[in-house]
């Protein structure tokens, strides 16, 4: 091969720009059609080893036909004006078939400029359908990798601010389809609500930007995202790549969590509130019942004496009460609440109220009135007490609120009957101070008031409407509120109570303590509690009744009495050391004779539901709490003893 014409310094340079290992046949020649030279992929394309390696002099060489027409037409000075040539050609192969090959000529200079020869770049045709199938399927590969992304991805063309690439998920986010965004500008689609933080005016001078913004959906609304903006260059043109990760979950979530650190420091608040309420809701009956039963032991007047008395007994109902709303709060939000459903007198449950509100009226002059339907049936089933408690915090609270010579009433409608039951309108009625608006949003959480200052004017813990909403609940009913500032406020609910066949059985409990003088006259009866105190105390109440009473420390030392004494009724505490008393109800239930049936009373401080269904299951005949009342006890105690009166 005649290299004439070009030192061997810049063949030498020539050679190195041309990449020997191309997949493509490229070649070099003078203007004559002499070879210069030929790469590797130059001869296997042909059908040749490189060991092989034939010495082709001339183009004509490799050239299948039509060589003339290609010397005259193609390695000519005035073809490369435009700076190359395309077209098509025929290579010789070894085996002697032809080529057809898609060629790229391009003109060659010396040293001084002038054109020397042509270089080539050929690729066999029947390779292109193959290349262009592997462009398709890694466009398309890129594609679905885009597509998959789940952030917002588009291409904007930095000179003419035209997105010319949008992946699904932007789709969705923007809500548009990939038509209604490429070939838009972005200021029309991304930056429609915020047009002074477009990145080309912002940020134009920066190479990656990651930024909070706002982007505005197809419909109006605004999503809240994190913009990464990456500018490239493609072919001398200036692109922007901006990526959108959608947060608002994250800001909900960040919104929640603040409404959440909100409320939980108001329930604090509340709660370092309600304690303190509480304090002084306790400290100042506890205040009562300390002095008085100090006065009581200093004086020798009867009557300031049964006035000490009094005292510390009201003080010690309130005390009772304020521990019994906290004990019934703590059931009901733990699920522990349960309705005792039986018959009842709508009257008396009625008449107990007005005897219990009554005088609470008349301390402050109020007119209080009580107001029941006549067609209203008179024996109901239902939770007696507890309607009785709902209605007696709204009394109490109207009273409580309602100034001196005010009105307070309680009405009771029927508003429809259907099936069997009542469905009864029960409305406490007040000409109080009235409640404002943003009051009532907060007037049923525990442990906080409508008004801060309502404890200090007029006392209490907080917990009765709180308890009044959750017992309603249990009844398939709600609260209504209606009120007008300065006016006085009504609440209202309905209870459905499906009417009795028969009476409610008649009401064992004395009215009168008078009526239980020697009423266990020749009954005999065993209290065992560990702490002697209780013990004197059970002994004082049933003293008047004319039982006899033995006394035990523990539930062995009952067995032992048991074992020895016949019993009519033994009164047993739960919790005791040496043996307490399921273990010795359980001793007694299996012994031989009469004695295992004798009437076990537990009388304890465990007043839930689950503590009186373990003292039934130990083989108690009932359950008492603690502390004891004379009435309460009478009544139960009549239910297993045949009275004398």
């Amino acid at each position: 091969m005649d290299k004439k014409g070009l030192n061997e310094e810049y063949l030498t340079r020539m050679k190195a720009s041309i990449v020997d290992s191309s997949n493509n046949f490229i070649g070099i020649a003078d203007l004559e059609g002499k070879l210069i030279y030929l790469n590797n992929s130059a001869y296997t394309k042909m059908g040749y080893s490189l060991d092989e390696r034939p010495d082709f002099a001339t183009i004509a060489d490799v050239h299948a036909n039509d060589f003339d027409h290609f010397v005259l037409n193609v390695v000519q000075p005035e073809v490369f004006k435009k700076g190359f040539w395309n077209g098509t050609g025929y290579l010789r192969h070894k085996s002697g078939s032809v080529i057809t090959v898609a060629q790229s000529v391009f003109p060659v200079y010396d040293e001084n400029g002038v054109m020397y020869g042509t270089a080539a770049v050929i690729r066999d045709i029947a390779e292109i359908p193959a290349i262009n199938q592997q462009v398709k399927k890694d466009s398309e590969l890129f594609q679905k990798v885009l597509d998959s992304a789940k952030i917002g991805i588009v291409l904007i063309n930095m000179q003419t601010h035209v997105i010319e690439m949008v992946n699904c998920f932007m789709q969705e986010m923007l809500q548009m389809r990939a038509d209604e965004i490429i070939g838009h500008r972005c200021c029309d689609v991304l930056c429609r609500s915020s047009m002074d933080l477009c990145p080309h005016i912002s940020e134009r001078e920066l190479t990656t930007i990651v930024t909070e913004r706002v982007i505005e959906r197809k419909d109006g609304a605004l999503i809240p995202v994190i913009k990464t903006g990456t500018r490239i260059t493609i072919e001398d043109t200036e692109y922007l790549v901006d990526s959108f990760v959608d947060i608002g979950i994250q800001k909900e979530l960040e919104k929640n969590l603040l409404e959440a650190k909100i409320a939980a420091e108001a329930a604090n608040r509340g709660k370092s509130e309600f304690l303190s309420r509480m304090s002084h809701e306790m400290r100042t009956p506890l205040n009562a019942i300390v002095g008085m039963a100090r006065i009581a032991g200093l004086t020798d007047d009867r009557e300031r004496l049964q006035e000490a008395i009094k005292t510390i007994e009201v003080s010690s109902m309130h005390l009772l009460d304020l521990i019994n709303d906290v004990l019934d709060l703590s059931k009901i939000e733990e699920g522990r609440l349960e309705l005792s459903i039986e018959p009842f007198s709508l009257t008396a449950m009625v008449e107990k109220i007005n005897s219990l509100i009554r005088e609470k009226a008349r301390e402050k002059a109020i007119c209080f009135a009580i107001r029941v339907d006549e067609k209203i049936p008179q024996t109901l089933v239902g939770d007696s007490m507890r309607l009785s408690q709902v209605l007696l915090n709204f009394l109490s609270n109207a009273v409580k609120f309602t100034p001196a010579k005010g009105q307070v009433e309680l009405k009771v409608s029927l508003q429809a009957m259907e099936d069997g039951k009542a469905r009864l309108l029960f409305a406490v009625r007040d000409n109080g101070p009235g409640i404002y608006q943003h009051q009532l949003e907060r007037l049923f959480n525990p442990f906080v008031q409508a008004d801060g200052s309502i404890s200090r004017r007029f006392g209490g813990t907080g917990l009765g409407l709180a308890i009044n909403k959750r017992i309603l609940a249990l009844m398939n009913s709600d609260i209504i509120v209606e009120t007008e500032v300065g006016q006085g406020s009504c609440f209202s609910f309905s209870v459905d109570l499906p009417v009795a066949a028969d009476r409610p059985a008649g009401n064992d409990s004395p009215q009168d303590l008078g009526q239980i003088k020697n009423i266990y006259a020749g009954k005999r009866g065993l209290v065992v509690d560990d702490v002697k105190l209780n013990r004197i105390v059970a002994l004082e109440l049933l003293a008047e009744t004319g039982m006899a009473i033995d006394e035990a420390a523990n539930g062995q030392e009952a067995i032992d009495l048991i074992t020895a004494n016949p019993y009519d009724i033994v009164f047993m505490d739960v919790q005791m050391p040496v043996m307490d008393g399921y273990e010795a109800t359980k001793k007694i239930r299996a012994m031989e004779g009469p004695v295992k049936d004798t009437v076990i009373m537990a009388v304890s401080a465990n007043v839930f539901k689950e503590d009186v269904e373990s003292s039934l299951q130990a083989g108690m005949n009932a359950h008492i709490g603690k502390p004891l009342n004379i009435k309460t006890l009478v009544s139960t105690v009549n239910r297993f003893l045949d009275k004398q009166c």
